[in-house]
């Protein structure tokens, strides 16, 4: 099965979501029913008119190599103000650290292009799987987390949108004047895409398996400068939800040290580590 998306999407959950309790879906609920709607009266572009709109959302584009996003997390049931810091080098590292007033940095992920490592840092409990079993298949690898948390299109295979690869992805108008982006090349169980504002800038991002099994979207909005992402996973029966707000990039951040894990530190799988982190 094809989870590329939906594994990356869940290496934010797991520093997210863990300290919510997970909704149980009702029967007949379809998370991909996100899709089917941005789906409705769409007209396809020519592959001339497609090409034009693709390019230009790929200039604007701003090159980096290292930033940073600082924000707010917003997740029911958290009874303290919690925020969150993004530190990322550019095709080489990702560190989500979750924060709590009073408490300090609560849980991390740390994923690099062959790792994730998960932290519980108060009780020095962790989770270190390899990644590239499940990304390898797919052309997935760490810079497409990091064009799902920057707003930006991208291509398994190609990664971020560029002029170069416009052609790779088809191009619809849909309701309200919004694009729709579909990479060309899908795998038969499972498939990826995007909708844009007018503007070029995301509004969602979403992938799932055509069994609806698995389903994985992110929602933004830019209002005011900043960057606000609204994510859903649906894991089976069980579906998750959380947003983020966050400022403007800074694109000169102090690098943040990867943890050094030691002996004194205790391996445990997900599912524990998640209840590890629950406060």
């Amino acid at each position: 099965m094809n989870k590329a998306i939906v594994i990356i999407l869940l290496a934010l959950a797991g520093a997210l979501a863990s300290c919510s309790t997970a909704t149980r879906l009702q029967p007949g609920d379809s998370m991909s029913r996100e899709l089917k709607a941005a789906g409705e009266n769409v007209t396809l572009l020519s592959t001339k008119n497609a090409d034009k709109i693709a390019t230009q959302v790929a200039a604007s584009y701003k090159p980096w190599t290292r930033l940073s996003m600082d924000g707010d997390l917003k997740l029911d049931k958290v009874p303290l103000p919690t925020s969150v810091k993004v530190y990322m080098e550019r095709g080489k590292l990702v560190i989500v650290s979750l924060r709590v007033m009073f408490m300090g940095e609560m849980g991390r992920v740390e994923i690099t292009p062959d790792s994730i490592l998960m932290v519980n840092k108060g009780k020095k409990v962790y989770v270190k799987e390899g990644i590239r079993r499940y990304l390898d298949k797919f052309g997935g690898d760490i810079s497409n987390l990091q064009d799902l948390l920057l707003g930006r299109v991208f291509i398994m295979n190609a990664g971020t949108l560029t002029a170069q690869t416009a052609p790779l992805v088809d191009v619809s108008s849909g309701a309200s004047d919004t694009w729709i982006v579909t990479p060309k090349n899908q795998d038969a169980r499972a498939h990826y895409g995007f909708t844009l504002y007018p503007d070029g800038q995301m509004l969602m991002a979403a992938a799932f398996t055509t069994d609806e099994k698995y389903f994985a979207s992110a929602e933004y909005d830019w209002t005011g400068g900043s960057q606000t992402m609204e994510l859903k996973l649906k894991l089976g029966a069980k579906g998750y939800g959380f947003g983020l707000d966050f400022d403007s990039p800074n694109l000169n951040p102090k690098p943040i040290e990867q943890l050094k894990i030691n002996s004194k530190w205790t391996k445990t799988d997900f599912k524990n580590w998640m209840k590890s982190l629950k406060f």
